[in-house]
């Protein structure tokens, strides 16, 4: 699933962050300041570059020799919530009944708000519209369905 790969890769770095922070440890031993390389970062990453304030924080680390460009372990219990089986569970509870809200299938599934409402929209990609969860995106055989519909619609009206 979607969300499972995303909050599984959580604990693994961006290739994208780690490069710009081999950048920022670069410009480091370089002897340039923060403010230099942030503008250096802005220049070649434009939007995806790392904030000024992520740039001053790697200096100060370096400054204090600790080296590494890596992410310091973090603490705190991982959530077990996102689990496959939840997922599953939550998946059928809308498919059921597409009206039902956030707090009453939290209520059924014995789960917080915000673990319901994480599974919702990273792990099954939906969101509420008009008061009724749907997919973000059409799934293949959704997008294959309203094309023959619409082809039909204009075989059998021909406009001459």
């Amino acid at each position: 699933m979607k969300g499972q790969v995303s909050r599984f890769s959580e604990h693994l770095v961006d290739p994208t962050r780690l490069e710009q922070r081999a950048a920022v440890k670069f410009c480091f031993l370089l002897g340039k300041n923060a403010a230099e390389t942030v503008l250096m970062l802005k220049t070649a990453y434009k939007d995806d570059a790392m904030g000024k304030t992520q740039v001053y924080e790697w200096f100060a680390r370096f400054e204090n020799g600790d080296m590494s460009i890596d992410d310091k372990p973090h603490t705190g219990r991982p959530s077990t919530a996102g689990n496959d089986e939840n997922v599953k569970k939550i998946r059928e509870l809308v498919i059921t009944d597409r009206r039902q809200t956030i707090d009453q299938l939290s209520e059924i599934r014995g789960l917080s708000w915000s673990s319901v409402q994480r599974i919702l929209t990273e792990d099954l990609g939906m969101k509420r519209v008009a008061a009724k969860f749907v997919p973000l995106a059409l799934a293949d055989n959704q997008k294959e369905c309203r094309l023959t519909s619409l082809v039909n619609v204009f075989l059998t009206r021909r406009i001459y």
